[in-house]
């Protein structure tokens, strides 16, 4: 009897051992899940994170070219519209000196021809002179005779 019941307490120990043994195990497993979950959770919020950040980053990035190209954009109209209106201020000027060209050429051609229409009635006054002179002188001659 004696050993029956040494052999049932030490069955009952062996059971509490075994049982203790899986509670053990069974929280350390449970504990090793729920660390694994955080990690999972944690590796998740830093993947999402990552690629929220990397998102910003390519539109920023956009933003920064579709800027820079707007700029350029600017930069090529105002480079345009300042050749423009140089080409036009040059040709302005090149029409005020054509045109202050032709004003001076028209006076010296009116100045030549008043010269030439002068030119003209001052040998027509000497040749009504000499013929006068002439006329006058045989007339002289004439009454000599």
């Amino acid at each position: 009897a004696a050993q029956d019941r040494l052999a049932k307490s030490e069955q009952a120990a062996s059971a509490r051992e075994e049982k203790a043994k899986a509670e053990t195990n069974a929280k350390l497993a449970a504990a090793k899940q729920a660390m694994q979950d955080r990690d999972d959770a944690a590796s998740s919020r830093m993947e999402k994170a990552k690629a929220e950040e990397t998102s910003k980053l390519a539109a920023l990035e956009k933003s920064k070219r579709e800027s820079e190209k707007a700029a350029q954009d600017r930069l090529a109209k105002s480079e345009q519209a300042a050749s423009a209106r140089e080409e036009k201020a040059k040709a302005e000027t090149n029409a005020k000196l054509a045109a202050a060209k032709q004003a001076m050429q028209d006076r010296d051609d009116a100045a030549s021809s008043r010269m030439e229409k002068a030119k003209a009635e001052e040998t027509s006054k000497l040749a009504a002179l000499e013929k006068s002179k002439r006329e006058s002188e045989k007339a002289a001659q004439d009454r000599l005779a």
